[in-house]
C-alpha cells in the first residue's frame, strides 16, 4: 500500500461529495421528480427550470436545445441517452454561486461561446457534482481568457466533483493583444475531486505579443485536489509569443496536468498521463511540459508516459517540479520527449526540479526509464536545476534515458 494514499482515502473523499448531495435533497420534503421530455419538445428544459424548486429532480430523456442558467440547487439527471445541446449558441451551462447541482447520465455538447472570458461546455460558480456524464465537442473563443470544456470558479464559492465521467474534444482560443491563457478541458478554482474520469483530446491555443499560457487538459489552481483513478491522454497545448520583448518563459504550454501557484496540495493516484503534446514559441523565452506540471504536489501509482514537449528555452517531456516539495511514489516516469532549440536551451525528457525556485522530489519505488531529450543542455532522465533543486531516490531506477540518466549523481 502507498504510504500517502490509498483507495479508501480516495472512496472517502469521493462519497462524501455525493452524500453532501443527497442530504441537501433530504433536507426539502417537497423536492419533486419531473420529467422534462425533449424529444417531443426541445425547448421543454427552459420551462422546467423555471419552474423547479430547491431540491428538484429533472429527469430529461432526448435533446434539449439551448444554453441554460442554473440559479436553483437541484438534480438533472438523463434517462437513455439524454443530451444538453448548446447549439453554438454561448455556453450551455451556467451554475451560479451558491447553489448545489447534480449532473448524472448527460451529455453536454454544442457550446460556442465567444467572449472576453469565454467557457463553451459549463461555466460553475457553485457546487457541481457531474456523475457518469460527458462533456464534448464544446468550443471557447475568448479575448483574454477560455476554457473549452469546464470552468469552475472562484474558489470562494466554486467545488467540482467528476466521477466516471469524460472531458473529450473541447477546444479553446486565444488571440489577443493582452496577456491570454486558454484551457482545453477543465480548469479550476476552488476544491476539486476527479474520480474515475477520462480528460481526452482536448485543445488549447493561445498568441498573444505578450506573456501567455496555454493548458491542454487541466489546469488546477487554489484549493485541495485530487484526480484519482483517471485518464489525462492526447491532449494539445500550443502557445505562441509574437512581441519581441520580454523577460522569462512568455510562451508556455502544458498539455497534461496543470498545478497552478498554490497553497494547497494536489493528490493524484492511480492515474495514466500519457500521450500529450505541448509546444511553446516565442523569439523571448519559451517553456513547454508534456505531462505534468506540479507544485505542492503527490503522485502515486502513476504513468506519465509518451508525452512530448517542444520549446526554445526550457522543455520537460514528462514532470516538472518548478519550486516546491512533491512526492512520485509506486509510479513510472518511461517514454517522454522533450526538445529545446535556443542555443542555450534546457531540456529533460523524464523529470526536471527546481527551475524557478526551491524544490525537492522525492522518487520512491518509481522508475525513470526509456525518456529523450535534445537541446544543448539536455538530460534524458532526471534534471536537477542547481542549487535550487534536490532530489532523494529510495527504491527507484533510472535508466535507457537519451542522451545520459542524470545530471547529479543519481545511480547507487
Amino acid at each position: 500500500m502507498d504510504r500517502f494514499f490509498d483507495d479508501n482515502r480516495a472512496t472517502r473523499l469521493v462519497t462524501t461529495g455525493l452524500a453532501a448531495a443527497l442530504s441537501l435533497w433530504s433536507a426539502n420534503p417537497a423536492a419533486a421528480d419531473t420529467v422534462v421530455n425533449c424529444t417531443a419538445n426541445p425547448g421543454a428544459l427552459r420551462a422546467a427550470l423555471a419552474n423547479a424548486q430547491f431540491g428538484d429532480t429533472l429527469q430529461i430523456a432526448g435533446r434539449c436545445r439551448g444554453t441554460y442558467t442554473l440559479e436553483t440547487s437541484l438534480t438533472l439527471t438523463g434517462t437513455g441517452t439524454a443530451v444538453l445541446d448548446g447549439t453554438g449558441r454561448g455556453t450551455v451551462l451556467t451554475i451560479v454561486a451558491g447553489v448545489r447541482v447534480v449532473l448524472n447520465q448527460l451529455v453536454v455538447t454544442g457550446g460556442a461561446s465567444v467572449a472576453p472570458t469565454a467557457v463553451g461546455g459549463i461555466a460553475n460558480s457553485g457546487d457541481l457534482q457531474v456523475i457518469r456524464s460527458t462533456i464534448i465537442g464544446n468550443t471557447a473563443t475568448g479575448g483574454a481568457v477560455a476554457t473549452g470544456g469546464i470552468h469552475s470558479a472562484p474558489g470562494t464559492t466554486a467545488s467540482l466533483l467528476l466521477s466516471s465521467s469524460a472531458v473529450l474534444d473541447n477546444r479553446a482560443t486565444v488571440v489577443a493583444s493582452g496577456p491570454a491563457s486558454a484551457t482545453g478541458g477543465v480548469r479550476t478554482e476552488g476544491t476539486l475531486t476527479l474520480s474515475k474520469t477520462e480528460v481526452r483530446s482536448n485543445s488549447a491555443f493561445v498568441s498573444s505579443p505578450v506573456a501567455n499560457r496555454a493548458f491542454g487538459g487541466m489546469a488546477i489552481g487554489a484549493g485541495q485536489g485530487l484526480v484519482y483513478g483517471a485518464v489525462i491522454r492526447d491532449n494539445t497545448a500550443r502557445a505562441e509569443h509574437t512581441g519581441t520583448t520580454g523577460s522569462g518563459l512568455v510562451a508556455g504550454a502544458i498539455a497534461g496536468i496543470t498545478h497552478l501557484p498554490s497553497p494547497d496540495e494536489l493528490v493524484i493516484g492511480k492515474t495514466i498521463i500519457q500521450g500529450n503534446r505541448a509546444v511553446a514559441v516565442s523569439a523571448v523565452g519559451s517553456g513547454a511540459a508534456g505531462g505534468l506540471l506540479t507544485r505542492i504536489t503527490t503522485v502515486t501509482g502513476t504513468d506519465v508516459s509518451g508525452n512530448t514537449a517542444e520549446a526554445g528555452t526550457f522543455s520537460a517531456g514528462g514532470v516538472v517540479n518548478h519550486d516546491a516539495p512533491m512526492v512520485f511514489e509506486n509510479g513510472s516516469i518511461q517514454g517522454n520527449v522533450a526538445s529545446a532549440t535556443d542555443s542555450g536551451g534546457l531540456a529533460a525528457g523524464g523529470m526536471v526540479t527546481g527551475y524557478l525556485g526551491p524544490a525537492s522530489t522525492a522518487l520512491i519505488g518509481s522508475t525513470v526509464v526509456n525518456n529523450t531529450a535534445v537541446g544543448a543542455d539536455s538530460v534524458g532522465g532526471l534534471y536537477l536545476v542547481s542549487p535550487n533543486g534536490s532530489y532523494t531516490l529510495e527504491q527507484s531506477k533510472v535508466d535507457m534515458n537519451t542522451p545520459f540518466d542524470c545530471n547529479f549523481a543519481c545511480q547507487p
